[in-house]
């Protein structure tokens, strides 16, 4: 069964999300419907400032969550290498994720417990998507508010 946003936010360091509200930065954010079946999608470029020797390094990163269900359970995707080899074949096993930018074998040196958990830019997005209600609104698409109708 796959695994809702809270339920892999969980998992996540508290270093990380300190550095994924520090570092992290939206560049442009895309809501829409895709797939078949049709599911709500939010589709992100998002880049971190690192610090190197003199000065900042801007990394550019695409970060895509679905929502399968009205239960709130994900599909997660990020291109940047720390999901690629620490957090992608672990998502992957719990069903919250697919084999995109890795090879399929389980990592060796980081993630050997297969723990889920997510990158920071992944973590600035859905708590960006959480703030903002972007979440709530995803999940409207399985449960539309009920309308009152006049007569």
């Amino acid at each position: 069964m796959p695994m809702t946003w809270p339920q892999v936010y969980r998992q996540c360091e508290s270093q990380r999300v300190e550095r994924a509200n520090t570092t992290v930065k939206i560049k442009t954010l895309r809501l829409g419907v895709s797939g078949r079946p049709k599911v709500p999608t939010a589709a992100a470029k998002v880049y971190s400032l690192d610090r190197v020797r003199g000065g900042h390094r801007k990394h550019v990163y695409v970060v895509v969550a679905k929502w399968l269900n009205h239960r709130g359970h994900v599909h997660l995707s990020c291109s940047c290498p720390d999901f690629m080899y620490t957090y992608e074949y672990a998502l992957t096993r719990k069903g919250a994720s697919s084999i995109k930018y890795c090879d399929g074998t389980p990592p060796v040196e980081r993630n050997i417990r297969g723990i889920p958990g997510g990158c920071k830019h992944l973590i600035h997005l859905m708590d960006h998507m959480t703030d903002t209600g972007l979440a709530r609104k995803a999940l409207f698409f399985f449960n539309p508010p009920k309308t009152k109708t006049r007569r």
